[in-house]
Formats: C-alpha cells, structure tokens, sequence
C-alpha cells in the first residue's frame, strides 16, 4: 500500500515536462487524490464501456479495449484513444498498435500502450529478452518458451523523450498532443506484460504521471527518466513503496491480462 505521505496528487509547478506533439486530446475534469490512489491499487474497477475491434483516434471507451482480437483490460474511467499504428517485424508477423490516455487540466496523467500480433501467421516468437532481463525493479518470469507459451510482466519506467519516438502510435500521440499544448511528462512509470502462444501475442503497458504521485522536491522540476532508475528506486524509501504497490498491482491484474488475451474478460455494454 502507498503511505500517506505519496497520496498527494498536486502537479508540480511547470518545470521541464516535455510538451510534445499530439490534435485530438482535449483537457477532460481534474483527478481527485482519492482517485489517481485508487487507480494505482485498486484491480477490480469496472465502469461502461463501448468495445472497439478496430480503434478509433478521439474515441472514448472503458472498461475493456478491445484490438486484433484480443481484449486490454483498462483501470478505471473513461480512456482517449490517442495513437494506432501497424509495423511488421521479419517481414512476417505484423502487430497492431494503440495508445490510451486520460488527461486532466491539459496534462496526461495515465497512458495504457499496446501491441497486439495480428494473426494469421506460424509461430515464430522467439524468447523475449525483456522476461529475463535485470534492467528493472522487479521482473516475474513464468515462461518463456521458443515459438510456445511467454508470459512475464515488470515494473518499469517509461521515457517519452524530448526527441520523439519511433513507434507510430506514440508519434500520433505526441503530435496531437503539441497542437493542443496538452503536457506530457518526460518520464512515465508503472509497469508491462508480454504473454505468446501459438501465434498470437500481446505487449501492455500501463504508465501513471509520476509529478502525480510524488512532486519532485525542487519546486521547478519535474521527474525526468534518469530519476527512476533501478539505484535511484532502491535508493529511495518513497520510489520503492511506489513500485512495490505497482508490483502488487500487477500481480493482482496478472489473470485479466490472461483473460484479455483469450478474449473471455466480462464486458458491460450498451444494451447488456
């Protein structure tokens, strides 16, 4: 559980947070301190949603997100589809893109990322680097089989670069996110699942504004990808209960990713 002492929500004064281009977000209701809390703890939270099989930018849906097939469980609220995108690794396997956010006051405050493999296609999953890897905070590693069954999930921060970046998704993103003049932090964390089998695959990402969480102790700065490193976490009393409360987290929606993946998570929908 988070201490009393990382509920406070109050935004950083305007220091260095990275503006970056994104032309369909638009500002939505402030974020009460009760709720960014319990969108970091609580793993239950359903709300009504519309369930998307092909996402469309500026759409809003909750609940579920649904992509290629299978289906993101999303924590709560109302969620803003703000990136799509394709690319194709090895000429073989093409994966389907989608980013989603929720904005407060013009500044993003939570981000999910996707990628979904867009079957039909053979097997051809390697073992995925990221499920061994000790570049982060806490890693679970259940399976990581060649062309078989991958599942791991981690804590992790996020950077979104001054520079951009090279995922389509993510670019739309930062371009709408520009013309509104829509904030976008520097460095998001939170935490990731890659989970295969068969020719099927799935990458989620889950990221929270961490000036959200914690505001940075100089009073015109803001958090920056070189203060969540693995030292910089462990280091610190406060980073570290923040990224056990994600490790929590993620363990306990470990079953819905799963869920999501075989496209079987319950869904509320108009006229149900």
């Amino acid at each position: 559980m988070l201490s009393p002492g990382l509920r406070s929500t109050q935004l950083s004064p305007p220091g260095q947070p990275v503006v970056v281009r994104s032309g369909r977000l638009t500002a939505g209701p402030p974020v009460s301190g009760t709720a960014l809390v319990c969108a970091l703890l609580l793993s239950a939270c359903q709300t009504t949603g519309n369930q998307v099989e092909e996402p469309v930018i500026g759409q809003t849906v909750s609940t579920v997100f649904a992509v290629s097939g299978n289906q993101v469980p999303l924590p709560d609220g109302d969620w803003t589809v703000v990136g799509t995108g394709k690319v194709r690794e090895e000429n073989i396997v093409r994966y389907d893109l989608a980013a989603l956010a929720k904005v407060s006051s013009n500044v993003v405050t939570q981000l999910v990322l996707v990628r979904n493999a867009d079957p039909p296609h053979e097997p051809r999953f390697d073992p995925y680097a990221g499920c061994e890897s000790d570049d982060y905070y806490f890693t679970a590693f259940l399976q990581n089989d060649y062309r078989g069954r991958q599942d791991c999930w981690r804590t992790q921060p996020f950077s979104l670069g001054i520079t951009g970046s090279d995922q389509p998704h993510i670019q739309q993103f930062q371009q709408d996110a520009q013309l509104n003049g829509i904030v976008v932090p520097s460095a998001m964390i939170g935490f990731a699942y890659h989970i295969a089998e068969g020719p099927d695959a799935m990458d989620i990402i889950y990221l929270w504004n961490p000036d959200l969480i914690l505001p940075h102790p100089d009073p015109i700065r803001t958090w920056g990808p070189e203060d969540w490193t693995i030292t910089e976490i462990r280091s610190s009393p406060v980073k570290r209960a923040i990224f056990d409360s994600f490790r929590e987290f993620a363990a306990e929606w470990h079953p819905k990713i799963w869920a999501g993946f075989k496209n079987q998570l319950p869904f509320a929908g108009p006229g149900s």
